[in-house]
């Protein structure tokens, strides 16, 4: 299957319909995103490893502090935490390795720190993105 071998080398992939029978349609039939995959969104048995879980992690960085939350959407588990302390970068790490999510989401200020994204790249490989923080 396509989309497993994409999600194993940590791609994001959408998943797409036809919008109109191609039969009646007029040059290219109309088509639109039905779901998008990325490897902590992972939800059918074929494409997980039922021996460990598929967590996708989330990291808000505020300074030197840190807030994470983690993930397993095919069996409902969900933490989080803070990280307040000293050594505070040492200690995120340590809580990447605990979890070895399959994804990681981070606010803007965190991933505009690139000497910790690489640092976490070179603890572990997974997908990184950063999603756009929205005033309220």
């Amino acid at each position: 299957m396509y989309i497993a071998k994409l999600i194993e080398k940590g791609y994001k992939v959408a998943i797409c319909e036809q919008l109109e029978d191609p039969k009646q349609a007029k040059g290219i039939v109309k088509r639109d995103v039905i779901r998008v995959v990325t490897p902590g969104t992972v939800l059918e048995d074929n494409l997980l490893d039922e021996k460990k879980n598929n967590y996708i992690m989330s990291i808000y960085k505020q300074g030197i502090f840190f807030g994470i939350a983690v993930c397993d959407i095919s069996t409902g588990e969900f933490l989080g935490a803070e990280i307040k302390e000293t050594n505070n970068f040492a200690k995120l790490l340590d809580e990447i390795a605990r979890y070895y999510p399959a994804e990681i989401v981070v606010n803007e200020m965190m991933y505009a720190c690139s000497e910790e994204i690489a640092k976490i790249r070179e603890r572990i490989e997974c997908y990184i993105s950063n999603i756009e923080e929205r005033q309220i």
